[in-house]
This record gives structure tokens, sequence and C-alpha cells, in this order.
């Protein structure tokens, strides 16, 4: 039986935990390979559709970001929203940068206290993050990275701002949300012909197509229609169209309607069961590190093994961090003297 977007997302959507830790161990899994055998090595997939396996997760993870950002937006006050937020993305990251520092230094890095105090200060800020330390793994075949997932957050938050903006400041309704996908598609065609005028723009293109996505999505709720059926015909379509192109801008778009349009009706079928706890965010953060601090420590691994040991470590430490920080960061959203400032 089809459900609309809207029916779906009226309960409590287990399922969509379920896509997240796919993704975040796909990315695990695929940074293996430049991990093991050094900068430049093809990551799963990337032959075949032209983008690794580990960007089709992070445009998953930005597809369902942008649904639920959009919802949580139009029904939640800006200051509620922004501890909502918060909460949910610092306390982590907080974790994964401090144990990121733990691992490098265990690996023979040796930063001194301000190059430590440096790199956890710039990675809080999100804009002007630190990708090595002093010494870090300088024996690894991919040396000196420490924790490479970690810049698609400033695009996440940017991402979240934006749309918040869309929707509590302007009239835009789901004809204008159209519009503004097709300017986010615009963008990454732009992207990939060179013609944005910076950096950050350029690589941001396709993740905010990704999440623009989503809020449309959330924009057209009642008229989507998730059929278990449909979805795998339109993820071979997808992923067929993006094989075939050898333009990546379009193998972007592509892939992020197809396997956005797949997450979701996956994600959001009724039979999905609880894991107890999301931690995606945890695997995600944490999975660089490890990763690294394995071949630091056992010597050349095939990316095989590495992407097999580093996904049965993180997930224990996920759930650490999911247990120990994250959910209880959580939980002071209801916290009474927060929520009074909050209502």
């Amino acid at each position: 039986m089809s459900r609309t977007l809207a029916n779906a997302l009226s309960v409590r959507a287990h399922g969509l935990d379920h896509v997240r830790l796919i993704a975040a161990l796909a990315v695990v899994v695929s940074h293996a390979y430049p991990l093991a055998l050094g900068r430049g090595t093809p990551e799963p997939l990337q032959a075949s559709l032209g983008v690794s396996l580990g960007h089709c997760a992070v445009l998953v993870f930005f597809v369902l970001s942008g649904v639920l950002i959009a919802r949580a937006a139009e029904r939640t006050r800006p200051v509620a929203f922004w501890l909502a937020r918060i909460l949910r993305i610092f306390p982590g990251l907080c974790v994964a940068l401090v144990v990121t520092v733990i691992c490098a230094v265990a690996s023979g890095a040796e930063p001194t206290l301000r190059d430590t105090a440096q790199y956890v200060l710039r990675g809080v800020s999100l804009v002007s993050l630190e990708h090595s330390l002093p010494g870090a793994y300088a024996q690894n075949p991919y040396s000196g990275a420490v924790n490479g997932p970690l810049w698609t957050l400033f695009y996440e938050v940017a991402c979240y701002a934006l749309v918040a903006a869309v929707i509590w400041f302007t009239p835009v309704g789901r004809w204008g949300w159209l519009v503004i996908l097709g300017m986010m598609a615009g963008a990454v065609l732009a992207a990939e012909a060179g013609h944005l005028p910076h950096h950050r723009l350029t690589v941001g293109a396709p993740l905010a197509f990704a999440f623009a996505l989503g809020a449309t999505a959330w924009a057209w709720r009642d008229r989507i229609v998730l059929r278990a059926d449909v979805g795998p015909l339109i993820l071979l379509l997808g992923t067929g169209l993006a094989a075939m192109t050898t333009d990546k801008s379009v193998a972007n778009i592509a892939l992020a309607v197809s396997l956005g349009y797949a997450a979701l009706v996956y994600g959001l079928r009724p039979t999905a069961k609880s894991l107890g706890g999301d931690i995606s965010y945890g695997v995600y953060v944490l999975g660089w590190p490890t990763s690294q601090t394995l071949v630091a420590t056992f010597g050349d691994m095939s990316p095989e093994m590495l992407g097999l040991v580093s996904v049965a470590l993180v997930i224990p430490l996920a759930w650490l961090s999911w247990t120990i920080v994250e959910r209880p960061a959580l939980s002071l959203r209801h916290w009474a003297p927060l929520a009074k400032a909050t209502a």
C-alpha cells in the first residue's frame, strides 16, 4: 500500500535511523580505500558512477536533512530550532575532535598545547577546520589527515540556516521551492563548468542541491507518494544515468534524486524497528581517525580489511558517544529553564 510523504512523517520514523547508519558506514568503507592505499586511490563506485560510495552516502544525508530541517523550521520557533541543532551537532563534534587528537598523539603526532587548542577551536567553528596535526600519521599511506569527513558539517549548518531563513522570512510556497531547486540545479551545473566564484560554492553546490531537494519534498509532502515497487526502479534509472554520463553535475543531480527517493521509501516504511538510538553521527565523525589509527598501529592493510575492522570498532565507539554525550545533550531541550526560554 502506497503512502504520501506527509502520512509517513506523521509518526516516528525508525527506519530513518537505519538509513543514516547505513550511509555513515558506507562513508567509513569508502574512505578505507585511500586511507589504506594512499591519496588518489579510487573509492568504490567512483569509476562507474563518477562519484564515490562515500559521496553517494553524503547526498543521502543531505536529502534526509533537507526534509527534516524544513519540517522543523516550519514547526519550531527560531530559538528552539537552533538550540536543537546545536545540541545535536556540537557535543558529538567535541567528542570527535578530542578523540581525533588522542588518536593522532597515540599514533606519533607531537602537537603543542597551542596546536591542540587551535585544532579543537577551529574545528568547533566549522568554518576554518584544520585537517592535520604536526606529525600525525606521518608513516601512513594517507599521511597527515586526521579527520577528513568533518568538512561537510560547515555545509550542513549553512544549509540549515538558508532553508530556515527561506521558511521564516519569505512567502515562498511549494511552487517557490521548485524555483529554488531549479536554481540549485543550475549551481551544480555551473560548479562543474567552473563558473562559480569561490571554492566553497563549487564544493557545496551538489550538497545544497540535495538539501534543497529534501526541503522541496517536504513542501510537496502531500503529493509525493512513497512506493516500495517504484523505489528500486527510480534508483536503477538514477544510477544508470550517472553511469552513462561523463558530466559529474548530471551524475550528482540524478543520484541525489534517485538515492533520496529510495532512502525515503526505505526509511519511512512503517515496519521499521527502533535501533535504540541514532549512532550514525558518531560513526561518521569517528570513522576516519579509527581507520588512520588502525593503519598506524598494524601497518599495511587491504582496503577491504581496513573497512571491515574500522566498522567493527567504530560502532561501539559511536554507541558510547551517543549514550554518554549525544543523547544526554539532546535531552537538555526538555530541561525546564531551556524549555521555558524557547517556548
